[in-house]
């Protein structure tokens, strides 16, 4: 019997987890639980010296991103949800010294106007239940505030991108959120409302923090795209050396709802719709509309005759309940994907019994090397 030595003993590793990001400069300017350490990218970029482009296909916050370019490397990355393509725009910017002075001077007037009460305060997001977030103190102040970094930096972007980072550091401070497991909750008790003057303060601070981020202009330079990557790939003018990313995990953590009050206070979600059809389109989605759209999902294309017995069954299988039918064209449509892309890295098979052939091997579990695993005994 040949023996297995045991595993190392493995312990979490909190520096490898968003927690870490929270005291490097830029990368801590807005907390996403799912969102990787830096540390990992730099442990990755140093086993790769010689890279000169990195591609990140799942931006994120743009970890990857905004470690490459401040050691010099650039970076391409995408993504599909629009508030992460702008933060990682503004992460991985250069910030000139008169952007940095001006944020400032128009950061200190935003606040002054934000904790005047006699100014009227404009409607607040359409976020369900609002109150359960912020108190009325506060909410108040945050939509003058909004209201008046809007006023203040118009037609000057990189201004406009600070003020904007600083505030949404500032509505989760302000707010009853507790980030007490990976996604987000409400502390039990919430605590007495703040008086205009102190969250002022608070704006104020949050303002420096990203200011003293801003000051150190990465060496490299990053094009973040909007876009699916799935279906958004390099063009054939440009090469990667190097791809260093972490996928979402499809319908089991959604991405939107730690992001749902920056997406509504930045204008990107309207309407709570919007959040479940951002969640769909990423993930495959939790929640909401996600879950309802399964009721229309048809797949995409037909099987191939080999297995359209096998699919039929499949299928077929959930129509003595109506509750069920929807759900069991998710394993028919995956075991067709999978076959689709079998017969598309072949560029198609002339003969039948050859595609069979493959489809037993990439789909079936074989073992290459059943007799040679370092598992394998013999009594």
């Amino acid at each position: 019997m040949v023996s297995v030595s045991a595993p190392p003993d493995l312990r979490q590793r909190a520096d490898y987890t968003y927690r870490f990001n929270d005291r490097v400069a830029r990368h801590g300017w807005l907390r996403l639980t799912p969102a990787y350490s830096v540390r990992i990218v730099e442990e990755l970029l140093d086993r790769h010296p010689e890279a000169k482009c990195v591609f990140d296909p799942f931006c994120g916050t743009g970890t990857t991103a905004l470690s490459a370019i401040q050691r010099g490397t650039d970076a391409l990355t995408i993504d599909l949800n629009p508030f992460l393509v702008w933060l990682a725009r503004a992460k991985t910017a250069r910030y000139s010294p008169e952007s940095l002075t001006a944020a400032r001077r128009a950061a200190d007037a935003a606040a002054h106007r934000a904790e005047d009460r006699r100014r009227e305060a404009p409607p607040p997001p359409a976020i369900h239940n609002i109150s359960r977030w912020w108190g009325s103190t506060e909410l108040r102040f945050l939509c003058r505030l909004k209201a008046s970094i809007g006023d203040l930096t118009e037609g000057e972007a990189a201004v406009s991108d600070l003020l904007r980072v600083a505030f949404c550091r500032t509505l989760m401070r302000l707010s009853n959120a507790a980030f007490n497991h990976q996604s987000m909750s409400f502390r039990a008790a919430r605590p007495r409302g703040l008086f205009e003057g102190d969250a002022a303060a608070v704006f104020r601070r949050e303002v420096e923090q990203v200011l003293a981020g801003a000051s150190q202009d990465p060496a490299g330079s990053a094009d973040v795209r909007h876009g699916n990557a799935l279906e958004t790939v390099p063009g054939t003018k440009e090469s990667v050396d190097l791809v260093i990313t972490s996928p979402p995990y499809a319908n089991r953590m959604s991405y939107v709802r730690e992001l749902r009050p920056y997406m509504y206070w930045t204008d990107y979600f309207r309407h709570s719709r919007d959040a479940g059809e951002l969640d769909w389109r990423t993930i495959g989605g939790t929640w909401g509309i996600a879950t309802s759209r399964l009721s229309g999902w048809e797949m995409d294309s037909r099987p191939p005759a080999i297995i359209a017995p096998l699919v039929e069954r499949i299928r077929s299988s959930g129509k003595t309940h109506a509750a069920t039918s929807s759900l069991t064209n998710a394993p028919a449509e995956s075991l067709n994907a999978r076959i689709q892309w079998i017969k598309k890295m072949a560029c198609g098979y002339r003969n039948r019994e050859r595609f069979r052939t493959a489809i037993y091997f990439h789909l079936g579990g074989l073992d290459l090397f059943p007799d040679s695993s370092p598992f394998h005994t013999n009594s």
